[in-house]
């Protein structure tokens, strides 16, 4: 039976997560704001579908992504992606007691030229 959901954040590893009934269902491949229909087995959620897709969703450049499990959030515009690892690098140095002034993302993308990444 599918259920629609609303992501609510993104996880630390990249998969949206919908707030339902005061737990956390882990959504793969989705972002912040989107609404999605997916489909649930026991704490295990496929998506389906995206109803409302994010502002912040791109197309993915490599023909991989969703299946090979690398690079978990290609399908997320630039600058909302490099705020949000700044954002991670911050609160793991913040973590341990560390404040230090985190330098602009330096992107390292391969050439996406249709070989695997």
């Amino acid at each position: 039976m599918s259920q629609t959901l609303t992501i609510d954040h993104l996880a630390h590893r990249g998969d949206g997560v919908a707030l339902l009934d005061d737990k956390q269902i882990y959504v793969p491949l989705t972002l912040p704001g989107e609404t999605v229909e997916v489909e649930r087995k026991g704490e295990r959620v496929r998506l389906i579908s995206i109803e409302t897709a994010s502002p912040q969703r791109v197309e993915a450049l490599c023909r991989h992504f969703g299946t090979c499990g690398g690079c978990a959030l290609q399908h997320m515009e630039r600058t909302a992606y490099d705020s949000r690892k700044e954002k991670q690098v911050t609160a793991a140095l913040a973590s341990r007691g560390l404040e230090r002034e985190v330098l602009p993302i330096v992107p390292a993308s391969p050439a996406h030229d249709g070989a695997p990444c």
